[in-house]
């Protein structure tokens, strides 16, 4: 397999990488230090801004308006705007590669007009709502609830630990409209931030990713009418899947750029800092840390790209891919975010650092839209079903 760039899109990503390094890179600190208004402020103009350099519509169809670059190039350039400012890339891909995509594949004309061509513009900011309180990872445990009226819905219930909940200005939601139906009985739908009956001013403040807003959605007897239905009526956790394996890519992408910002950081700290009268890379512990790092991002930059590859393809392996993808970034992205702030000391134990900041922001890797253990099971699961073991 072939993961060789054309010298247009090395060049394309060498300008991308550029912008922001100028135009980012330099509040990704202050984003993560300020209150909740100031963050919300920058991450929607980055937003902007990003759309305005077409990164928002690298990987989406042309029939949408966008660029149908597909996954794999824009891992090329998604993996330096996540290495620059991990809240800024998970507030985006929430955004697009999550509350866009099935919008985009299963939503009407209408619907990709009003929210996805805007989206990509930078104009509106997305958000896709699975989780609740009480379901955590298991889709069956899903309470909210779209009953008929007339046309039309009404939705009860709650989402939580949404990505842009508190800012979104739409937000793409599971529920269930059959209550036997299992899997087969859930329908997903479009929200207009300004429905009556729908509240997203709860914020959960963060570990780490400060400025990806996350929160939770109430629906108290939320009314939609029939264009608000994405697709066909209790399809939707199909079309929800669809929205998980992109969100999945994007998550090892968003870890394996927080490994290379951890790299960035660490080596030129062991360069210059000295003890005892030599460069701390000199010692064989700090070398090996630092060689660790490579290896690790090295490895991970090529499961991404088998994994975009797959998408692309349509291959029938995308899923295990995407996984292994996951889980090894993510795992890497914490391993490297520790060893980084080994190699600076007590000066990373300091709120503020750089480093202290990376290490908060990788935590989140191995929990967002399915934890290593569910990537695990779900591979056991393909293992079993390829072999009988």
């Amino acid at each position: 397999m072939n993961f060789e760039f054309t010298q247009e899109q090395l060049a394309d990503a060498d300008r991308f990488r550029s912008i922001v390094n100028e135009k980012i890179a330099p509040l990704a600190q202050k984003i993560d230090q300020s209150s909740p208004t100031e963050r919300d402020e920058i991450v929607r103009s980055h937003f902007k801004t990003l759309g305005e350099l077409g990164y928002l519509k690298l990987s989406a169809s042309e029939g949408v308006g966008g660029a149908g670059r597909g996954a794999l190039e824009w891992t090329l350039h998604a993996e330096m705007l996540a290495k620059v400012c991990p809240s800024t890339f998970l507030a985006a891909y929430a955004a697009t590669e999550m509350a866009c995509v099935p919008i985009t594949l299963f939503g009407n004309e209408i619907q990709r007009q009003q929210y996805v061509v805007q989206t990509l513009n930078g104009d509106t900011l997305g958000a896709f709502a699975l989780t609740e309180p009480e379901g955590g990872s298991d889709p069956l445990g899903i309470k909210t609830s779209a009953g008929k009226d007339g046309d039309g819905w009404v939705l009860n219930g709650c989402k939580t630990y949404v990505t842009n909940g508190p800012v979104c200005d739409f937000a793409v939601v599971l529920a269930v409209t059959k209550s036997d139906g299992g899997v087969k009985g859930m329908s997903l739908f479009i929200i207009d931030a300004k429905t009556a009956g729908f509240d997203n001013s709860k914020r959960l403040e963060t570990m780490g990713h400060r400025g990806a807003a996350l929160g939770e959605l109430v629906f108290k007897d939320c009314r939609v009418g029939p264009e608000a239905l994405i697709g066909m009526e209790n399809e939707g956790f199909g079309y929800a899947m669809h929205a998980l394996q992109s969100g999945r890519l994007a998550a090892s992408v968003g870890s394996l750029g927080i490994g290379q910002a951890g790299l960035a950081l660490a080596l030129p700290r062991a360069m210059t800092r000295e003890s005892r009268g030599k460069k701390i890379i000199r010692n064989q512990e700090v070398s090996f840390k630092l060689a660790e790092m490579y290896a690790l991002i090295d490895t991970g930059r090529l499961l991404v790209q088998y994994a975009a590859s797959s998408i692309d393809t349509g291959d029938a392996e995308t899923g295990p891919n995407v996984s292994c993808a996951k889980i090894f970034t993510s795992e890497a992205a914490t391993k490297i975010s520790t060893l980084t702030v080994q190699v600076f000391g007590a000066a990373a134990y300091v709120v503020g650092h750089p480093a202290e900041r990376l290490y908060r922001d990788a935590r989140a890797g191995e929990i967002m839209y399915g934890p290593s253990e569910i990537q695990r099971v779900m591979l056991a699961q393909d293992l079993i079903g390829k072999y009988g073991v």
